[in-house]
This record gives C-alpha cells, structure tokens and sequence, in this order.
C-alpha cells in the first residue's frame, strides 16, 4: 500500500484507513485493516469533502437505493479537499454526469407508475364523493396490493431482459475493471467496437455476458436453473397482489357508478 501512495499525489488517510486515487487509474484504492477494495470512478455518485471527513458515495446496484458510502474520519482537510477536486475533475472529464447517466433517465415503468397513482386516487375520489360502501376501504386495499408492485416491476425486467437475450443476444467476455463491497464492475466490447460497463453481485476475474445488438448496453448472464424458476414464485406472488388491486378497484368503481 505504501508503494501505490508513494506513486499518487492524491492521499488521504486516518487510523487505519488509507485512500488512494491516481488520476487516469479509473478507480479509487481503498484500504481499511486487512480489507482492501478498488472502488470504480465510474460507480462513483458524489465524492464529498467534509471539513476532515470524506465521504465518496457509490451507486448500488441498479440504482437500487440507498446509495452506498464509504468514509473516513479524522484525515487531514487539505488533503481531502485536493483528493476531492481530482476525482470530480476527473469525473467530469470522462463523462461520468448523473444527469446523462442511462440509468438517472426516467423509465416507462415509472411513468406508467405515476400515471396509474393519478388514476386510482381518481377512482378513490369518486367512490367517497357518492358515498359507495365497500367491504374494504378502497385505498387500504391499494396500499395492500400496491406493495406487490415493486416484485413485478423489478423481475419483470429480470424476465423481459432474460427473454430478449436468448432470442437474439451475442455472447462476448467481460472483463473485471473494479469492485465494491456490493458490485463488481465488468467492461464489455460490443461487435462495433464500443465499451460498455455490466454491474453483478457476482465477481470473478471474467463474466461470460450475452448483450442485446440492438442495445447493446442490456446486457446479462445467463440465469441459472433455479434462478430461472425460483423467482417466478415472488413474480408471481407480485402480480396476483397488483392484479387483485386493480380488480378490486374496478369493482368499487363499478359499484359507485351502478349504484343509486
């Protein structure tokens, strides 16, 4: 460790923790005791100087919040100012912006999400104002089934992806570029010759991936067997909860506009 600081102009340490960050390396060395990570720049959400705290927040899995942060306490603050400024500068200068960031874009699914909160708070409205009777309150079986919700979505895209993928995505080799305690990163070369980045839970020092030539940003490993099938049953369980919502619903609707 001390032969990499030596070889940086960027260093910030305290106890037993000591960050490195060289520019141009694409990723940030990070030693705490026996454990030592390599955190990507291009996980990196937000690096922060805190007085003598830093703070470098890294994006989790799919965006899946919370964001993860590592930090350090007690360092020296001009060395954790220098050291911010050169990851952000360096952030900056590669393109790594949250705001152009694929996966800070809005979904479909979460406009179809919005879109649906409009409507079922419409049909909520109209069935208090003509004063219909329910054998349970509309909304508190809304707030029941809309818990299903995250399950669908979420295997949905698992599946969708999946599906897409073995009907017509080409295998390459991801190699591993960095890691967290969370993710590991993976870069890809698609058949044009453009790099790309997969994220897994999984890490190894390579990763067979099929990706989409349409897209070839989507990309995945191949499920295994009981993956395949062992999640169908929350899928499952996730749509009969959104779908028995929206059933009832349209029930309590029906009845409020049928009714007297």
């Amino acid at each position: 460790m001390s032969e990499e600081a030596s070889l940086s102009g960027r260093v910030v340490s305290s106890g037993s923790v000591c960050v490195v960050y060289r520019s141009g390396a694409g990723h940030i060395h990070w030693a705490d005791g026996e454990k030592t990570l390599r955190v990507p720049v291009a996980s990196i959400e937000e690096v922060r100087a805190l007085g003598n705290r830093l703070e470098v927040v890294v994006t989790p899995h799919l965006m899946r919040p919370p964001s993860l942060v590592y930090a350090v306490d007690g360092a020296d603050a001009e060395s954790v100012k220098s050291f911010v400024e050169a990851v952000r500068r360096d952030v900056g200068r590669l393109g790594f912006r949250r705001s152009t960031g694929v996966w800070r874009r809005r979904p479909p699914w979460a406009v179809f999400a919005a879109v649906m909160s409009v409507v079922l708070v419409a049909v909520d409205v109209t069935v208090a104002v003509r004063g219909t009777e329910l054998p349970l309150p509309l909304p508190l079986a809304q707030i029941f089934g809309s818990l299903g919700a995250p399950l669908l979505i979420a295997l949905g895209i698992v599946y969708r992806d999946e599906w897409v993928l073995r009907r017509r995505g080409v295998t390459t080799t991801a190699v591993l570029v960095g890691y967290t305690h969370q993710v590991a990163l993976y870069r890809y070369t698609d058949s044009q010759g453009q790099s790309h980045q997969y994220r897994s839970h999984d890490r190894g020092e390579r990763a067979e991936l099929r990706y989409d030539p349409r897209r070839p940003s989507r990309a995945s490993a191949e499920m295994r067997p009981l993956e395949r099938y062992g999640l169908l049953i929350p899928l499952l369980a996730g749509a009969g909860m959104v779908g028995a919502m929206l059933a009832y619903t349209a029930y309590g609707l029906l009845i409020s506009l049928t009714s007297g």
